[in-house]
């Protein structure tokens, strides 16, 4: 296998339940399997498992779903999955949010995991072509995921996962798969994230769910002390620092607010900043709000005629300034010793000229009629974008 896998979950199998023993063994000889197919039915999803790295408990069953409580032997992991594969009727599906939502009130506060083909769609921004969705389309979805305070998890890769197949005037792109978890989850598996890969044979990305932890204590490359202080409890007046080092100056987010504003009314203001701020840090979770932008075109000239005469600037909210303040503050500290000192730029302590320098004294003598011929070679690193679709075969 190229990725080091001890859990795999296949959908929209269309195996009958008497082939699937063989299939899994064929798939992974050691590995242990469930389906949700029962006696002569089709199992619409398979799970297999290392049962050498995990232990599997099913708690639940449907046709549009499989629940699991998940331990590794080395006791790292301890959480629920719940694999899925949505109905494509409307109907059908609100079966799945009721399943769904009455393991949400069974589990208590264990991390879980639900992945898989959704069928469904939150909003048109995750379709591209086809036609509009109405709120009827998506309603009963979006209420499932407030219902059961799910989020996201952090998302690499394909963005849509889906896609007919058909050709480009009747291609339909669509987001139907993605990884939800509870709060449970973000707090104990912070650093996790699920990619989802160029389809290959399937008209559906794959997904791959990576769940690793972030020990800064670990990195050898920093002393005791270091660690301890990159990873320490953020501090009210470490807080209150960040603020009032942001210069006035600056101009407002989309909120309107800018840093002046938060340091004359900090009397009024300060605690509830505080304690968002806070909050941040100790869920790594920050509303959409808050981390949004808005995008500000300046000039570069006096009397501006093209798009070429303007520079593109994003400008922040005053919270997500503070945030990336106190981390800055903390890098600035440490960041000499994990960056090569061959990187003279943008580290304290250090010149970009120094690089300049030293090229300059090794280069300076080349000339010197008595020395061994040499040469110095001078490389750019380019990257060469090339349209496939206007290539032709053969």
């Amino acid at each position: 296998m190229q990725y080091h896998l001890s859990f795999l979950a296949l959908l929209e199998t269309k195996i009958k339940d008497g082939n699937i023993q063989s299939i899994a063994k064929k798939i992974a000889r050691d590995w242990n399997w469930f389906s949700n197919g029962n006696n002569n039915d089709i199992a619409r999803i398979v799970i297999l498992w290392d049962p050498h790295i995990m232990d599997i408990q099913i708690n639940s069953f449907s046709a549009q779903q499989i629940t699991c409580a998940v331990k590794t032997t080395d006791g790292r992991l301890s959480c629920i999955i719940s694999s899925i594969y949505g109905s494509n009727h409307l109907v059908a599906r609100k079966n799945l949010w009721s399943e769904l939502s009455q393991i949400h009130q069974s589990i208590g506060n264990l991390p879980w995991l639900i992945c898989g083909d959704f069928n469904a769609l939150i909003s048109n921004e995750e379709k591209l072509g086809g036609s509009m969705l109405s709120e009827a389309d998506t309603k009963d979805f979006k209420q499932f995921i407030e219902d059961c305070n799910l989020l996201h998890l952090k998302t690499i890769g394909c963005f849509f996962t889906w896609n007919n197949k058909q050709d480009s005037t009747t291609r339909v792109w669509s987001r139907l798969d993605r990884a939800l978890v509870n709060d449970s989850w973000f707090l104990e598996y912070n650093s996790s994230h699920v990619e989802f890969l160029s389809p290959c044979f399937s008209n559906h990305s794959p997904a791959l769910v990576s769940i690793y932890e972030d020990n800064v204590k670990e990195w050898t490359i920093l002393t005791d002390i270091q660690a301890r202080n990159l990873s320490s409890p953020v501090t009210k007046e470490e807080i209150r620092l960040a603020v009032f080092s942001i210069p006035e100056n600056k101009a407002p987010g989309p909120d309107g607010y800018s840093s002046s504003f938060y340091k004359s009314a900090w009397s009024i203001v300060g605690d509830d900043v505080t304690l968002a701020i806070e909050e941040f840090f100790k869920t790594g979770k920050l509303l959409g709000a808050v981390n949004s932008t808005s995008i500000t075109l300046i000039p570069k000239v006096h009397c501006p005629q093209t798009p070429a005469d303007f520079r593109p600037i994003s400008c922040c909210n005053c919270l997500y300034k503070f945030i990336s303040k106190i981390l800055a503050n903390r890098l600035q500290s440490v960041i000499g010793s994990i960056i090569s000192e061959a990187q003279s730029a943008f580290v304290k302590g250090r010149q970009i000229s120094n690089n300049i320098l030293l090229a300059h004294e090794l280069v300076k003598n080349y000339g010197r009629k008595h020395l061994s011929p040499r040469a110095m070679l001078n490389i750019d690193i380019m990257v060469l974008c090339m349209d496939t679709s206007k290539m032709k075969e053969g």
